[in-house]
């Protein structure tokens, strides 16, 4: 009945409170709708608060509010069962006296009070986990805050479990990818134990490898050791008389769980409280190869689920291995096979250098250089007896520690036992060699260890020592010495052949010599004359950077170049005058007749065209074919120039020999007419050297 006009009423009381005048009917039917009003809200807000009240008891969360003081106001129901008492006994008292494994809170809320802003954080109750947060209460409420606390226990316990899958996941696969990528079997296991580790959540693992030859298993990788379990590790060998679960493990084929007490002796590598060991046996065709241990230091439950990793991690471990073994020996093998056919490959081309060249030191050189590439050595040398200079010459070698040509006497090296007695010697290491020679002790002294000497034996005569010598200790093995022992043989074949060859091209050359000799020896003036134009010739040659065998055939037809003279009377010869037309046309024949002499002769087949041609001329003017510039052969060009510069310095019965000065503006004079002038640039370059072959100075 009073909510009709309420507002009409709301305004005449109003006026009434300003004073105005209004009966006071008005003023009690106006008072009666506030009043009305205010029941009606009251009842609003009762219906809200109860509301409010059934939803804060509901939430599973626990939720408390506190003053400043830290003493609770209010709580919901799910933090007083928590607490385990009636709410009475909760209001009014320091929150952290009621739940007493609160009090890690009271720093953070304190921190958050004030700063007044909320706060964080993680807390136990030994046996939930809850996820902490806390806020300032803002407005008319100020001064109070509310925690509230979520259980995550299950949450983190999925997580925990997630976690645990993942890495033993990644463990897993850490080493199914490691087997696929086996090149180190030590890097392997280490890999390995690392992750199992991981997997079974243990501190110490180890890995030992079978040793056929010892019938032990030999330490080869660890992880989790103390550094002072290391030593112990490294020098403790396993058999299977000390400990006999490892031939129950290998009996069964497969991964088997212990009781530390029963698994070894007391005291294992320094080991103190073992209390579970899981041994892993690899083996292959019940063969052994290795086996792996986990070592646990704490109780530990192993599940079915382990047992189950653990298996396909042993037969991951044992294919790989086995592989691995296969791998290494297709390796070793092919190796072998090839370290052979180098062998073969090496004598094979040892054979065509001594086949294709008889010189002495190109033999050794090669030798020396080929020898590198079979040989596990960082110097190859080869070095002479030589019983003149009382020692041994070095006379080649790689990776050299002594220059070619350096005699080191017979007292100053243990290189003359292996001469004395023709045996082969090696030192492992000649740090542990007493009273060491000089020389040996230079090696030493320049970061030398191991040496091989095989001696060089022709007719049972020692000649020469084959060494090999290396940095590192004991380098070579037997291999290396069958090596070396058939390249020494080889080697002295070729010495001595080449040395057969030497013998024979200089009783040759020998030869030749007297033979030219004799024909010079025909007139008291031209006496010495072919052996000085061959002196002078062979220095022409070298300033023209001409090779050794070129060098030779120079030799050969310089000392031959006028022994078609035989054929000339010696009166013309030996004549004191100028010579007639006639006589100078006998002269001229000696070319033709030189060669036709020499023609028959199989091994002077190369000097045939300079002896017929050194007569010849530049410019096309000489004898006896008129041939001119590069038509002319090279080593008649030098000829020439050597036999005029004899001839012009000797002697004549009509004349004087002339300066060295008159011969070099004649021959100056006639460059590009008779005379090459490339050849005379290089006798320019030896004049000097040319001049000394000569008893009186040229010099005027």
């Amino acid at each position: 009945m009073y909510r009709k006009g309420r507002t009409g009423f709301y305004k005449r009381a109003i006026n009434l409170l300003n004073g105005m005048d209004v009966s006071s009917d008005d003023v009690k039917k106006a008072l009666m709708c506030v009043l009305e009003d205010y029941n009606d809200m009251f009842g609003v807000l009762e219906n809200i608060k109860g509301e409010w009240e059934a939803t804060f008891d509901a939430i599973e969360s626990l939720i408390l509010i506190h003053n400043e003081e830290f003493e609770v106001v209010r709580l919901n129901r799910s933090c007083q069962r928590k607490a385990g008492i009636e709410f009475r006994e909760i209001l009014d008292k320091p929150y952290f006296d009621v739940f007493p494994w609160m009090k890690p809170l009271v720093k953070e809320c304190r921190d958050s009070c004030l700063k007044n802003r909320p706060g964080a954080t993680e807390i136990s109750d030994g046996k939930s986990i809850y996820s902490a947060r806390f806020y300032p209460v803002k407005g008319k409420a100020e001064g109070r805050y509310i925690h509230i606390l979520d259980d995550i226990t299950q949450l983190k316990g999925t997580e925990k479990r997630l976690k645990e899958e993942i890495e033993v996941t990644t463990a897993l696969l850490n080493i199914s990818e490691a087997t696929t990528k086996l090149g180190d079997i030590n890097m392997f296991l280490e890999g390995v134990l690392k992750n199992m580790s991981k997997i079974f959540n243990t501190r110490i693992c180890l890995a030992y490898m079978w040793d056929e030859f010892s019938g032990e298993f030999v330490p080869t990788a660890y992880y989790g050791l103390h550094t002072s379990m290391v030593p112990f590790f490294r020098i403790t060998n396993l058999r299977e008389s000390n400990i006999p679960l490892i031939k129950k493990v290998f009996h069964e084929g497969k991964p088997r769980v212990f009781s530390g007490r029963d698994a070894f002796p007391i005291g294992f590598l320094e080991i103190k409280d073992i209390k579970k060991v899981i041994v892993l046996p690899i083996m292959t065709n019940k063969e052994y190869m290795g086996l792996i241990m986990c070592i646990f230091t704490e109780d530990a439950h192993i599940t079915r689920r382990h047992m189950a990793i653990l298996n396909g991690i042993h037969n991951q471990i044992c294919v790989t291995l086995e592989e691995a073994r296969l791998y290494r020996e297709s390796i070793e093998k092919a190796i072998e096979l090839s370290n052979r056919i180098e062998i073969q490959t090496l004598i094979h081309e040892i054979d065509r250098t001594i086949l294709s060249t008889l010189s002495h030191g190109d033999i050794l050189e090669t030798v020396s250089r080929m020898m590198e590439h079979v040989l596990n050595a960082d110097s190859i040398s080869i070095c002479l007896v030589e019983k003149e200079r009382n020692g041994f010459v070095f006379v080649a070698g790689t990776g050299e520690y002594l220059p070619r040509d350096t005699v080191i006497g017979f007292r100053d090296t243990s290189l003359t036992e292996v001469y004395l007695k023709g045996r082969v010697q090696y030192v492992a290491n000649l740090k542990n060699t007493e009273g060491l020679h000089p020389l040996e002790a230079r090696l030493l002294g320049e970061g030398f260890s191991s040496v091989l000497r095989v001696p060089l034996v022709v007719k049972g005569e020692v000649i020469g020592i084959l060494n090999a010598i290396s940095r590192r200790p004991s380098a070579f093995s037997y291999h290396d010495l069958n090596i070396l022992e058939t390249l020494a043989d080889q080697i002295s074949v070729a010495i001595e052949n080449a040395r057969l060859f030497k013998d024979l091209e200089e009783l040759f050359i020998g030869t030749v010599s007297a033979l030219s000799g004799a024909i010079d020896a025909k007139s008291p003036w031209t006496a010495g004359h072919s052996e000085r134009v061959t002196r002078c010739a062979m220095k022409i040659g070298r300033a023209l950077d001409m090779d050794e065998e070129d060098l030779k055939t120079l030799r050969l037809a310089s000392l031959l170049h006028d022994i078609g003279k035989i054929g000339v009377a010696e009166g013309v010869l030996e004549k004191p005058a100028r010579l007639t037309e006639e006589e100078i046309g006998l002269i001229k024949t000696h070319p033709v007749k030189s060669r036709d002499i020499l023609s028959p002769i199989k091994q002077l087949k190369e000097i045939l065209d300079v002896v017929l041609h050194h007569h010849e001329h530049y410019d096309g003017s000489g004898y006896p074919d008129s041939l001119r510039g590069e038509e002319i052969p090279i080593m008649a060009r030098i000829i020439s120039v050597a036999d005029t510069v004899d001839a012009m310095a000797s002697d004549r019965p009509y004349r004087k020999g002339k300066t060295m000065e008159a011969i070099v503006e004649e021959l100056k004079r006639c460059t590009g007419t008779q005379f090459d002038p490339h050849v005379v640039a290089a006798f320019l370059k030896v004049k000097d050297e040319v001049a000394s072959l000569y008893t009186s100075p040229l010099t005027g």
